[in-house]
């Protein structure tokens, strides 16, 4: 059995969603968890939510596009909670635009969040992790990407574009920190769409956007592109968390793992 006590965990974009399950999953294992959200009322509930079992779990105010909000965060969970060993890229948007419709504002804000949140994220679980760091005892980075980086969806271009960003900056992540020896390994999940929120939003937007007839159509034909012929289970994704981040996935780095039913393996 995957056991993480003693681990300390950070959770971006943990008030809710995939965040808010990995949160959960990795304190029912064991582990200290720290939640970092831009939304403070569903943020301190989520973590009040988990303390309630027994748990320990911390909310810090993120915004993963703030240098010193990653600093506040990695320290807190360096000091206050004994260390910190995993840091779990979760953060992030998605926009539907057609090219014809694409805006700067809103492809610059889903950059920020979607990669360059992601590159902070990694910088301040390095200074951290790293020898010499406020925690100083190595660990693992676990980055959110998507199948949309590695296959061609209509209306998800700058996601898209973020996500295949994603992937190429854990595969530099795992690389670097081998290079200077700071005992980190970096690998990303690349989920399918999963009947979140943020999953549950892009179908309407489909529909909206002239890509489907109805919700029940685009769902239809998102699932004829899965192999196993269903959407996953939050679950799905979470024990794949839960095992790349382990002692049990020690020799795993660099890697982009698919979580999509086989999605990708048929070019999506």
């Amino acid at each position: 059995m995957i056991d993480y006590n003693g681990k300390v965990v950070l959770v971006s974009g943990g008030a809710r969603g995939f965040g808010a399950e990995f949160a959960r999953a990795f304190a029912a294992h064991g582990a200290a968890v720290v939640i970092g959200d831009v939304n403070n009322e569903l943020g301190e509930k989520t973590a009040a939510d988990i303390a309630a079992s027994g748990a320990s779990c911390h909310y810090v105010p993120l915004d993963v596009r703030s240098d010193s909000d990653w600093a506040n965060i990695t320290e807190f969970s360096s000091s206050e909670c004994g260390g910190l060993d995993v840091v779990i890229n979760n953060a992030g948007i998605e926009v539907s635009q057609r090219f014809v419709d694409v805006t700067v504002e809103a492809s610059r804000n889903l950059f920020d969040i979607n990669l360059l949140g992601v590159m902070l994220g990694i910088k301040h679980a390095f200074l951290a992790m790293s020898p010499g760091g406020s925690s100083g005892r190595g660990g693992a980075i676990l980055n959110l990407a998507s199948v949309a980086g590695v296959t061609s969806t209509p209306a998800l271009a700058a996601y898209s574009a973020s996500k295949a960003g994603v992937i190429s900056l854990t595969k530099l992540a795992a690389t670097e920190a081998g290079a200077l020896d700071y005992g980190v390994r970096a690998n990303c999940l690349c989920p399918s769409l999963f009947k979140t929120d943020m999953g549950n939003q892009l179908l309407d937007e489909f529909v909206d956007l002239g890509f489907g007839e109805s919700v029940d159509n685009v769902q239809e034909d998102l699932i004829a592109r899965i192999p196993i012929g269903r959407f996953g289970d939050l679950s799905d994704v979470v024990n794949a968390a839960l095992y790349l981040c382990s002692d049990a996935a020690s020799f795993i780095n660099g890697a982009s793992f698919p979580v999509d039913g086989g999605m990708s393996a048929t070019g999506g």
